[in-house]
């Protein structure tokens, strides 16, 4: 990310150079293209991320660059993603009329050739300083939320823990330049995701501590019911690609060292955890125990090998060994013994 992008006309480039030198000598890291070439898809791409991923957006007035089309495009992109411009006027005899709109709504600073540039610069470097945490976190977050939609809106690329927290503030406290509709939707499903993600977590440590202090039948069915019953319906449609594979883990894990029905019953968590993380050792594990306990020998014993081959335990890979052992024999490896040692939250 840059602190500032400079757009100018290609006839004002010795300006331009100038007015990148004084910047980085105030540590100000810019943005310009120096490039000139014609107009293609992979060079305003590239503008346009320089543009995205930029504190401030300064434009260099001049007669040419308010006629020029790249420049013009530059301006609608910055105002597209609510950047903060920053108009500078190096050249006049220009036509007002062919001012892009955006530019007229800003203060103008004065660069011309009869200017003190020691005097004006100063100003220029206060306003790019001004509420400058917000507006870095304002880049920050467009960044991020365009990278979420880029990446076809894929949650691993959503806000968790502190950084939601931060971007929540930063929302509530919105300033100049103010949030973009992408920024808010990008908060808004990060949040739901959270606490889509929460509930399950909550719901599963519920349901293995029950298990744990030696609740009845009814109450862990109760439990149990109440975490699938989370899920159901349209809640559950909306809401189910938002958890974590260590989410959907956690149920799977917890209701795999159940009775048979309730390992049923959380299979489809197993499936859902493997599936975003198919090369977790302990994923596998999990759904190997639940695949185990429904009747799947075969495909446990792919489970237990995949973890197997992982650890670096030898504890936990003898024991694993075991019940691959006794699977090949038609035996059922786990006997109540071998469930309450894994309830009882044995370090594997």
């Amino acid at each position: 990310m840059s602190d500032v992008f400079i757009s100018y006309s290609r006839r004002d480039k010795e300006f331009a150079i100038v007015l990148q030198d004084a910047l980085k000598a105030q540590n100000r890291k810019t943005w310009v293209d120096w490039k000139d070439i014609p107009l293609t898809a992979d060079w305003w791409a590239e503008i346009q991320a320089g543009i995205e991923a930029t504190n401030t957006f300064v434009f260099v007035i001049t007669p040419d660059s308010v006629v020029s089309k790249v420049c013009s495009q530059e301006i609608d992109h910055a105002v597209k993603n609510n950047k903060r411009l920053l108009p500078i006027v190096r050249r006049e005899g220009f036509d007002m009329e062919q001012v892009n709109p955006a530019l007229s709504k800003h203060n103008w600073l004065f660069f011309r050739q009869q200017d003190d540039f020691d005097t004006v610069f100063p100003q220029l470097i206060q306003a790019i300083d001004t509420n400058l945490e917000y507006v870095k976190a304002h880049t920050r977050l467009l960044v991020r939320a365009l990278e979420w939609e880029n990446k076809g809106r894929n949650d691993s690329f959503l806000l968790r823990g502190t950084d939601l927290a931060a971007a929540e503030q930063w929302l509530g406290a919105a300033q100049e330049p103010p949030p973009t509709e992408q920024q808010k939707n990008y908060i808004s499903k990060s949040r739901e995701a959270e606490d889509a993600n929460q509930r399950l977590v909550k719901a599963g440590q519920q349901a293995r501590q029950m298990v744990r202090i030696g609740a009845g039948v009814l109450g862990v069915t109760l439990v149990l019911a109440a975490i699938v019953g989370v899920w159901a319906g349209e809640t559950f449609k909306k809401t189910s690609h938002f958890i974590t594979a260590d989410s959907w883990n956690e149920l799977c894990r917890s209701g795999s060292l159940q009775e048979k029905a309730k390992a049923a019953a959380v299979m489809f968590a197993c499936e859902k955890a493997v599936a975003l993380e198919p090369d977790n050792g302990n994923f596998r594990d999990s759904r190997g125990i639940a695949r185990a306990r429904t009747g799947n020998s075969k495909g446990a014993i792919e489970d237990f090998q995949v973890f197997i081959a992982q650890t670096k335990n030898q504890k936990s890979k003898s024991r694993r060994q075991g019940w691959v052992k006794a699977l090949l024999a038609g035996k059922n490896p786990f006997t109540p013994q071998e469930i309450k040692y894994l309830l009882n939250g044995v370090a594997e």
